[in-house]
């Protein structure tokens, strides 16, 4: 049972990417920063079952990102890469999630009673909701770029994942955000197919060998 959880763990990247596409997809276009109070209470007051859906989906998104991030972790491991370098990313992405979770918990909140908020509260949380972007920011640049860097120094995965991630931690901190976003979910599609299917590949070629009787030639 706890081979085949280790196995299915890398599979938690594609249903971070999934989820997450949809909450994109799905979610409203929310308030501007300088929407006024009354704006914002209207906007959560229309669209208050979609965008608490919307946070739901978000927030597990992101929990699935963070133990995708573990696999990662354990599976550049196996490799000669830098133990400094895999911890770096395993924080970045628990900053990454953090920084969205507050995101979502912010839009949650608005959306949980918007009619009991006043026009100066709504303001202020819309505010937050648009500008406490730099933890998320930071944890996204941290983890790209140390993951691009230890899948460079030797690890199992092919170099241009590494260089690619680099490229989305570089364009992280930079007006092209939301590309380095959308880059980064394709990017952990991509490596959560190519772990899991390495992964089964090698478990069978260890099976093979076990279970080979004494002697035999090998091919």
């Amino acid at each position: 049972m706890a081979h085949r959880l280790r196995r299915l763990a890398p599979l938690t990247g594609i249903a971070f990417a999934v989820l997450a596409l949809i909450g994109f997809a799905a979610g409203p276009s929310t308030p501007g920063s300088d929407a006024s109070g009354s704006r914002v209470i209207a906007y959560y007051t229309t669209h208050q079952s979609t965008q608490k859906a919307t946070d739901l989906v978000f927030g597990l998104a992101f929990v699935l990102f963070v133990f995708f991030a573990a696999a990662l972790r354990s599976y550049i491991h196996r490799g000669r890469s830098s133990d400094t370098l895999s911890t770096l990313a395993m924080i970045g992405a628990a900053m990454t999630a953090a920084g969205f979770m507050l995101f979502t918990g912010i839009e949650f909140s608005l959306a949980d009673v918007p009619n009991k908020l006043t026009p100066s509260a709504a303001q202020a949380l819309n505010l937050l909701d648009n500008d406490l972007f730099f933890p998320t920011i930071a944890g996204m640049c941290v983890f790209a770029i140390s993951s691009g860097l230890a899948i460079l120094r030797e690890s199992p995965l092919p170099r241009w994942l590494g260089w690619l991630a680099i490229v989305i931690g570089i364009l992280s901190v930079s007006p092209a955000f939301l590309p380095a976003v959308i880059l980064l979910l394709l990017w952990t599609a991509t490596v959560s197919i190519v772990i899991y299917t390495r992964t089964g590949t090698n478990a069978q070629a260890t099976t093979s060998a076990t279970t080979r009787p004494a002697g035999e030639p090998t091919a």
